[in-house]
């Protein structure tokens, strides 16, 4: 409870309060509870003050200042506080929504769970704050500083971040959903598991930033600086690229497909808006499949334990030969027909490599995919496990090679060079045969049919 002498005082005004702190510097004043609603205390100083619980909805504090102050489970709804300084204070499950704090030194203050709905802080200085879980929804805050600030778990849903300074920043699983992040420095943040769903991160500067298992979808990306970055494991369905940076950027298992559908991935921002333009747009897809293309589809049921076999063939792929890994991971049952998809990438791909030791997913692609397909198609298959029963009927199709039999992933990646070797002889061969008019792509005179080969090779 407050101190009543400290009552007392306070209401004689902000120029005979701040007379006596001068006076009596090191008496620390105790307004803990208090009821101050509507307070008229501009340029007070409160530096040091107890206000934990105290009641100041509506009170004028502007320039005041509060420097250290406990103000743990304050309510200060609709109060200002424009350019005060907050340096260190303590805000814990603070109520400042609708509260005016631009220009505000809250410089290392706790806000850890501060509700902070709409609040303005357009250039506040929020440099190393604690707002872990601090709910800033619709908050302002452009042109502010929050420069190696902790914002783990905070909800900063549509909140203007435009030209904010977010270097360092923890975002670890902070909700930024349509939030606008323009022309914003995030140099070295990092945004692990942080949802921005539909932001704009245009013309900001993620250089070297932190984006692991990192939700954005329908993000913007316009000149958006990702210079270094780390962007691993992230979901980009619907994500809007244009002339971003990304020299240096490490980038892997881009899902480009919506959460409730089978994983997609691929291991560019940028190939990520294209491969997903291709599979959404048929007269683009034969455009495409007019030319030379790069990509090579791995289909398979990717388990934890098999990931090693995924990776060591993406980074093979991509790392050795120039060529780009579309994945198809059908780590979880397919929400609907997959044909259309399956036929589509298929028509994007130089060849395939089908993993068929997890039955259970495969086999009913591959039946879709050899019959409409001329395209190589490679299968690779543990050692000791038996091949499904209708795969016999797969080898009438001449594109589809022998089975690659291996014993561990590092058979899979010695192997790739050879197993490249069998596409592209395939492939040459797919070329001389004749086409549905009985003229060789190859030529008329030169008819030659792609080896045959029966599984159990290796």
């Amino acid at each position: 409870m407050a101190d009543i002498q400290d009552l007392e005082r306070l209401a004689k005004g902000t120029k005979a309060w701040n007379a006596w702190r001068k006076v009596d510097p090191d008496r620390q004043p105790d307004l803990r509870e208090a009821e101050l609603r509507n307070l008229e205390a501009e340029g007070i100083d409160f530096s040091d003050t107890l206000l934990s619980g105290a009641d100041l909805s509506g009170a004028d504090l502007s320039e005041a200042s509060l420097r250290t102050a406990d103000l743990s489970q304050a309510k200060l709804p609709n109060a200002v506080l424009r350019a005060a300084d907050l340096w260190k204070a303590k805000l814990k499950h603070a109520d400042l929504s609708g509260a005016n704090l631009g220009r505000a030194n809250l410089t290392g203050a706790e806000l850890l769970h501060a509700t902070m709905v709409g609040t303005q802080l357009s250039r506040a200085s929020l440099q190393g704050a604690i707002m872990t879980s601090a709910n800033l929804t619709r908050a302002c805050l452009h042109d502010s500083d929050l420069s190696f600030a902790t914002l783990n778990e905070a909800l900063l849903v549509e909140a203007d971040l435009t030209r904010a300074k977010l270097e360092g920043a923890e975002l670890t699983q902070a909700g930024l959903t349509r939030a606008d992040l323009s022309q914003a420095n995030l140099h070295q943040s990092s945004l692990k598991q942080a949802y921005l769903a539909e932001a704009n991160l245009s013309q900001s500067r993620l250089t070297e930033a932190e984006l692991k298992s990192t939700c954005l979808e329908r993000t913007l990306l316009l000149e958006t600086d990702l210079r270094g970055a780390t962007i691993h494991d992230c979901k980009v369905y619907g994500i809007s690229a244009w002339k971003p940076l990304l020299n240096g950027a490490k980038q892997a298992r881009l899902q480009i497909t919506p959460s409730d559908e089978t994983k997609l991935t691929v291991d560019s921002i940028e190939v990520a808006q294209f491969i997903y333009l291709m599979l959404s747009s048929e007269r683009i897809s034969d455009i495409f499949n007019a030319t030379d293309t790069k990509g090579v589809l791995l289909l398979g049921r990717f388990t934890e334990k098999r990931k090693e076999i995924l990776e060591n063939l993406r980074n093979a792929l991509r790392n050795s030969y120039n060529l780009v890994p579309i994945v198809f991971d059908f780590d979880r049952p397919a929400r609907s027909n997959l044909g259309e998809t399956i036929s589509r990438l298929s028509g994007l791909s130089r060849f395939i490599i089908a993993d068929i030791t997890q039955p259970r997913a495969v086999p009913a692609e591959l039946q879709i995919i050899a019959p409409s397909h001329r395209i190589p198609i490679i299968p690779i298959l543990q050692r000791g496990k038996p091949t499904y029963a209708l795969f016999s009927n797969l080898l009438t199709h001449t594109w589809v090679g022998e089975v690659f039999l291996y014993d561990t992933a590092q058979d899979v990646g010695n192997a790739l060079p050879e197993l490249i070797r069998r596409a592209e002889t395939i492939a040459e061969a797919i070329r001389r045969q004749p086409d549905r008019n009985g003229v060789p792509a190859g030529g008329p005179d030169d008819e030659d049919e792609p080896p045959r080969h029966e599984p159990g090779g290796g």
